[in-house]
């Protein structure tokens, strides 16, 4: 459930309006109830992890350490019929957060690129066989190489086959027998189906 513990205080959100289409089985207040509980969990996590931050700074380990942040999904609030996670593959449930600090590292930099997190793996992997992370400079780009001229490939759980295949400025869904073509340059909340 999306109910942070009562001595984090009062809810930060409480304002914010998803867009969804609503549907027979959830109505829209519902939805929107679900939306900012979700949106003030968030919150709590985020602090947990300022928490971490805070004493790993503390302790003088924050600037020698590797630091990962990211999820294993999103979240539906309607936004294409669906609550919850894990039974499509648009962006609200698999376009999820990703941060990562280099061991030194000295300036921010934001990669574009699609990813998948077999890529994360590529790139953990990489850094810890190193015996010395002096090469950095070197394994910073690696994220962003193993996405060069590459797709990613989605699947939703369940037996229905509901999967997508992602490039750099299409996005195709097969979903039990539908299809959906969406151009994420101009579109990246998925509102117009092209194969229609």
């Amino acid at each position: 459930p999306f109910i942070p513990p009562k001595y984090y205080g009062k809810p930060f959100y409480q304002g914010f309006k998803i867009e969804n289409s609503g549907f027979c089985n959830y109505p829209k207040g519902y939805i929107q109830t679900e939306y900012l509980r979700y949106l003030n969990n968030a919150n709590y996590a985020d602090n947990l992890v300022g928490k971490i931050i805070i004493k790993l700074k503390e302790q003088k380990l924050f600037e020698r350490s590797l630091v990962i942040l990211t999820s294993d999904h999103g979240e539906a609030f309607a936004e294409h019929t669906v609550m919850g996670h894990g039974k499509t593959v648009h962006n609200e449930q698999i376009h999820i957060p990703f941060l990562l600090k280099y061991p030194f590292q000295k300036k921010q930099r934001t990669v574009h690129k699609i990813n998948s997190h077999v890529n994360l793996f590529r790139t953990i992997a990489s850094m810890v066989s190193s015996r010395e992370l002096n090469n950095l400079h070197e394994t910073t780009g690696k994220l962003e190489n193993h996405s060069i001229n590459r797709m990613v490939y989605s699947r939703a759980n369940g037996t229905i086959l509901n999967a997508c295949i992602i490039g750099d400025r299409f996005k195709y869904i097969y979903d039990s027998g539908k299809e959906e073509l969406y151009q994420m340059d101009r579109d990246p909340n998925e509102k117009i189906n092209r194969s229609e």
